[in-house]
């Protein structure tokens, strides 16, 4: 055993003398991004996979409406609400492209920050790939290797994209969760009326918990280098003993590899205090308005106030149960969290549309909520990925 520990630190302690990003070849990551590309089999399963998760998430919410008596309002019902309520519809339709804008804004920034160069353009695809590899991917993994790829086809090295991506990630994550957090702590005070399920509120601690555990032990280990490097290699013994890992100096190696890679990513804005305080204002932004959908999409069908609340406290509850639904899904191993976000929405959103627009709006409420949430991003990326191929073919044909 003292053996094998000593092992682990020197492993451990040669990765951190000589801390390295996690892509450290270009070529080498481009190679293995376009074989994965290649494996037409798997992405046939993945979007079958996607296909029937999202058909039998809407088709539950169909029958579970049907069965628990309360109608669903017909679709010219909804389109007539939405005619009376246009306004609301288009705000709601905006905050997709203003969540868009901070988005180009904020990778853009990065860019111009790590490179010395204005590329909106690219920071516009960063953006849109990632958020379109975050959804149909379990856990929203796939958003990071793909937007490097990305800004390596545009001329970065491999240091820039993965500070670029890495980078904006942990900031964005760690401000995203702490602005939740003090959200849910103060937000009852202002609307105290503001009820939920006990199983979805447990489940969204749950994923308030591990949604801020990876943020939180970079920034720990940023701080102490010396306690998070024991960290690491208990937790990677841990799950040594519990055979979960089976190559004990591999995963070491990796674990150690990647934290090294988002801290050093982290500190080329982190050293930055106007880029550092740039990014969180945006993600500020960006929260405020992706929280807002439901309001307007409430507003969209009809919704006035809600159990006798005024506009501010309607708004904040709606903004609450979003919060709560998010959160308890996150940690929902499907690509999107398809089939969870759904029967979340239901679950918590069924008593704010179950009467409005004289009735039971709830379906068209969640489909339009999913689309401006989830959809448009799968859309928006692939109408993406049709451009640059549109564009390679073009390059192609002329040479």
């Amino acid at each position: 055993m003292a053996k094998s520990t000593k092992k682990s630190t020197e492993i451990a302690t040669e990765i951190q003398l000589e801390p390295t990003l996690y892509i450290v070849d270009g070529d080498d990551f481009e190679r293995e991004y376009e074989s994965k590309r290649g494996d037409k089999k798997k992405n046939l399963w993945l979007t079958l996979l996607f296909i029937v998760l999202n058909t039998a998430a809407i088709a539950f919410v169909i029958v579970s409406e049907q069965m628990s008596g309360s109608a669903i309002a017909s679709f010219d019902m909804a389109l007539v609400a939405i005619g009376e309520n246009i306004g609301f519809f288009i705000a709601s339709l905006m905050i997709y492209l203003i969540v868009m804008m901070i988005d180009t804004m904020g990778y853009s920034s990065v860019i111009k920050l790590v490179t010395g160069k204005h590329q909106i353009g690219t920071g516009f695809r960063v953006g849109a790939m990632g958020r379109y590899y975050d959804n149909i991917t379990p856990l929203a993994t796939g958003g990071q290797p793909f937007q490097i790829y990305t800004l390596l086809k545009r001329g970065l090295t491999a240091s820039e994209a993965s500070s670029v991506t890495i980078g904006r990630y942990v900031i964005k994550q760690f401000t995203w969760c702490l602005f939740i957090a003090i959200m849910l702590i103060i937000a009852p005070m202002i609307c105290p009326t503001f009820t939920l399920d006990p199983i979805v509120a447990t489940a969204a601690y749950i994923g308030i918990v591990t949604w801020t555990s990876v943020p939180l032990f970079i920034t720990f280990v940023s701080v102490n280098r010396k306690v998070g490097l024991n960290i690491v290699i208990g937790i990677v013994k841990l799950l040594y003993k519990l055979r979960i890992v089976k190559n004990f100096s591999k995963a070491l190696t990796s674990t150690v590899s990647k934290v090294n890679s988002y801290r050093a990513s982290m500190s080329e804005i982190v050293s930055n205090k106007k880029e550092l305080f740039r990014q969180i204002a945006l993600v500020i932004i960006e929260a405020i308005l992706t929280f807002s959908i439901p309001f307007f999409v409430y507003k969209s069908f009809g919704g006035t106030t809600y159990m006798q609340l005024d506009t501010v406290q309607t708004w904040l509850s709606l903004a609450l149960a979003f919060m709560y639904s998010q959160c308890a899904v996150s940690f929902i191993p499907t690509p999107g969290t398809s089939g969870a976000a759904e029967i979340s929405f239901k679950a918590v959103f069924s008593t704010y549309f179950a009467g409005i627009a004289g009735g039971n709006m709830m379906f068209w409420g969640m489909l339009l909520w999913r689309f401006l949430t989830y959809y448009v991003y799968i859309v928006v990326g692939l109408i993406v990925m049709l451009s640059d191929a549109i564009t390679k073919w073009i390059k192609k044909k002329r040479k």
